[in-house]
């Protein structure tokens, strides 16, 4: 369920918005990985999947670099 949900965020990327978002968010670790993904698709995507996702998968989204996923 989890790879689902990534590869659904990864169809959406932009490359261009990925670098704003890399620029905005300097502060974070450099690891932090940005797809560009708007936070609307993200919330989008994400309630498609908020009623099968387990505890166990919302911790492996937690611990995936792409911040996205985390968001």
């Amino acid at each position: 369920m989890v790879e689902k949900l990534i590869e659904e965020l990864k169809a959406m990327a932009h490359a261009d918005n990925a670098l704003a978002k890399k620029r905005y968010f300097k502060v974070l670790d450099k690891a932090d990985v940005f797809i560009g993904v708007s936070n609307p698709d993200v919330q989008q995507v994400c309630k498609k999947y908020e009623k099968s996702l387990s505890l166990e998968d919302i911790s492996r989204l937690l611990k995936n670099p792409i911040h996205e996923s985390r968001y």
